[in-house]
């Protein structure tokens, strides 16, 4: 009698592939590993599931490989940072942006005074933090001093105002 395929090679709309033991979750035969003794040559774990595993398992020299990757390309790394910290601070948008006209205007709006507690402002704030979903335009940038952007941080609008009464 024949072993029972635990994880055999299904066709999903004209596509080979199986679903991963440990996410339950369909991919195409391309996302498995090649392992000649299983189902289709193919490991019954996806290659994402079996990364995080394997990193898991092996923590430490993970960790020990990338520093290592990091050392040996400071130029890649530094560009990755570099770009990494520019689509976080909203310097990356796609659209026209903001412009400096728009900016002034904003300013001269709110009579060069912060939106939080009337100071002088010094900086811009996103009212709506781009962390928390806020978009990178004029109409949600406000500006303020710096201590309410410093104090305000990642915090919405209610969150700030609330943690200043208290």
């Amino acid at each position: 009698m024949a072993a029972k395929l635990r994880y055999p090679v299904i066709v999903v709309d004209e596509i080979a592939g199986k679903i991963c033991r440990d996410c339950s979750t369909f991919k195409p035969l391309s996302k498995f590993g090649k392992q000649a003794d299983c189902s289709g040559g193919r490991k019954s774990q996806c290659t994402t599931c079996e990364g995080r595993s394997n990193y898991a398992r092996y923590k430490k020299r993970a960790i020990a490989s990338v520093r290592k990757y990091q050392d040996a390309n400071p130029d890649k790394i530094r560009l990755i940072r570099r770009a990494c910290s520019k689509r976080r601070h909203g310097k990356i948008v796609s659209g026209p942006g903001i412009t400096t006209a728009q900016l002034r205007a904003l300013w001269a709006a709110h009579d060069h005074k912060c939106a939080y507690c009337t100071l002088p402002a010094e900086t811009n704030d996103h009212m709506i933090p781009l962390s928390r979903g806020g978009a990178h335009d004029i109409s949600n940038i406000v500006p303020a001093c710096r201590s309410c952007n410093f104090r305000k941080h990642t915090k919405m609008p209610e969150e700030f105002s609330s943690s200043k009464e208290s």
